[in-house]
C-alpha cells in the first residue's frame, strides 16, 4: 500500500505490526519518542496487545517538554 509522508503513523504502525507478528521475532518491550509517529503507533499496538511494555524515551520527552515551556514564555 502507498502512503503519503503525512500519513507516517499508518505506515509505521503497519511495519511495526508486521515485525511484532513474526514468529521468529519475540518482542515484549518497545521504547519510542512519544511525540513521534512511531510513539503513537507503538501506543496503538500496545493497546491492541501485541507486546507487553510500552516505554517512552525520557530524554526526548524532557527535551520536548523543555521546548514547550520555552515557547510558552
Amino acid at each position: 500500500m502507498r502512503h503519503t509522508i503525512g500519513d507516517e503513523f499508518t505506515r509505521v504502525r503497519e511495519r511495526m505490526a508486521e515485525l511484532l507478528c513474526k514468529k521468529s521475532l519475540q518482542v515484549s518491550e518497545v521504547t519510542t519518542d512519544p511525540d513521534s509517529a512511531a510513539g503513537r503507533a507503538s501506543e496503538s499496538l500496545y493497546k491492541d496487545g501485541l507486546f507487553q511494555n510500552n516505554f517512552i524515551d525520557t530524554r526526548h520527552l524532557s527535551d520536548t517538554t523543555g521546548k514547550s515551556f520555552k515557547k510558552d514564555q
